[in-house]
């Protein structure tokens, strides 16, 4: 941990040393809230602030039929749009503040059957991909910019059984990992660089509630380290995957329905400092990248 310690002191000065050399000095800057979404029966995508517990943003609106609770969404904080399945089985955005419309993902890019708006996806918004679970039981990664398949993870990858475009996953964009639901009711996770090495797992015996097998829902707070998932008394629990101590819960008479373990949640917040958001402002931001994306979990 001394090394550890020592070799992010040395970037960090590094970094400053850098910043000089631009005549840039780092601005201070003011993390945004994270925020977690969740469909709701009236086909509302509301949220609530899980610092203070207060109500935030709803978006509306969602093109094709009206599906409530069922819609499955996901919010990319760093570009402030909120990801949805329509109907017809395209993936479109909505922009969050504002409640427009946002960039649109063809139906005919993804591959397998078309599950509508049940199709099942998650998002690395360090590098905008779109994680997309397939029929048969592979992962489909799309590329946001593009609208194109850029890589495919093989349902081997994964344990348990298989459930096809069901498969509950999300990413850690920090640590490079992908964590999905099991059949077994445990959370386990593997490198998005290399699929052959596991990562944390969290054992179905610390999942708060009853045992809903792979078809429970989840999202990684990189900020907090935790993820939070849905529980079936209708309650949003948290978890430290490193650890697998509980963290905070938010209660289910926050929530305008009770929909159990199968409640669509999803996070909208940032990783401060964010890389690209820094590369954009032509600032030197390659040793704050090394030290926003150190890893967490170093595999034995």
């Amino acid at each position: 941990m001394a090394d550890q310690n020592g070799t992010i002191a040395t970037i960090l000065a590094i970094g400053a040393g850098l910043f000089a050399a631009v005549g840039v000095a780092p601005a201070a800057h003011a993390q945004q809230p994270t925020i977690l979404f969740y469909q709701n029966s009236q086909d509302q995508a509301r949220s609530i602030d899980v610092d203070t517990l207060g109500d935030g943003p709803i978006v509306s609106g969602f093109l094709g039929a009206i599906v409530g609770t069922a819609r499955n969404i996901q919010a990319d904080g760093d570009d402030g749009l909120l990801w949805y399945a329509d109907t017809s089985g395209n993936i479109r955005s909505k922009v969050i503040a504002t409640n427009a419309a946002g960039p649109t993902i063809s139906s005919v890019v993804f591959a397998g059957a078309n599950s509508g708006a049940d199709r099942h996806f998650s998002l690395d918004p360090f590098t905008n991909l779109l994680y997309y679970s397939v029929t048969d039981g592979s992962v489909q990664i799309i590329d946001l910019a593009s609208s194109t398949e850029v890589g495919t993870i093989p349902s081997t990858a994964f344990g348990g059984g298989i459930i096809g475009g069901f498969r509950h996953t999300t990413i850690d964009s920090v640590n490079r990992m992908l964590y999905y639901a099991s059949t077994d009711d445990s959370l386990y996770s593997f490198s998005l660089d290399d699929p052959n090495l596991a990562g944390p797992t969290v054992s179905s015996g610390v999942i708060a509630g009853a045992a809903v097998g792979g078809f429970r829902h989840l999202i990684y707070d990189p900020n907090a380290g935790l993820i939070w998932y849905s529980v079936t008394d209708g309650s949003v629990a948290s978890v430290d995957p490193l650890t697998s101590a509980a963290g905070p819960t938010i209660a289910s008479n926050l929530f305008t329905d009770i929909v159990g373990a199968g409640r669509i949640i999803t996070l909208s917040g940032e990783v401060v400092p964010e890389p690209a958001a820094l590369a954009a402002q032509g600032i030197a931001c390659t040793v704050l990248a090394l030290v926003a994306r150190r890893r967490r979990f170093v595999s034995a």
